[in-house]
């Protein structure tokens, strides 16, 4: 890939004491040196959807683990 173009939207979360979920909803793009996309989840159109399992860790929030709309 020659370069790349990605969107990431914050929809909600939950948090509680030591964890939580966040809802995101994402999309990315692949280009070669021709500009032609090669890879990616198509468009902003076409986000992909996904729940994000959190754990505060250090006073840090850490994702550890994600799951993702077919």
């Amino acid at each position: 890939m020659a370069s790349e173009e990605h969107m990431l939207e914050f929809i909600t979360a939950k948090l509680e004491e030591q964890t939580g979920t966040m809802w995101v909803a994402y999309y990315r793009k692949g280009f070669d040196s021709n500009g032609e996309i090669v890879t990616g989840s198509d468009s902003e159109r076409n986000r992909v959807l996904a729940r994000w399992k959190l754990e505060q860790i250090d006073n840090s929030w850490i994702v550890i683990d994600l799951n993702e709309a077919p």
